[in-house]
């Protein structure tokens, strides 16, 4: 899980700090909505973690999967 964070940070040219910290600037809400629907289909990961992964509160992984 880790190491895909990191991946698509460094592809989309965004600072992981700054994806954990909750950051709403450009980009990074998509981002983080892309992770998290890969994290939960392909690695099976439950939204609390990947909410923890990702700096960001439960409520708001549920709600960016529900707009994809």
């Amino acid at each position: 899980m880790q190491k895909m964070i990191e991946e698509t940070c460094r592809k989309e040219k965004i600072n992981v700090k700054e994806l954990r910290m909750g950051s709403r600037r450009g980009a990074i809400p998509q981002v983080r909505a892309d992770l998290a629907y890969q994290l939960i289909n392909e690695l099976g990961v439950p939204s609390v973690e990947i909410a923890r992964q990702l700096g960001v509160a439960t409520s708001t992984i549920t709600k960016a999967l529900q707009k994809r």
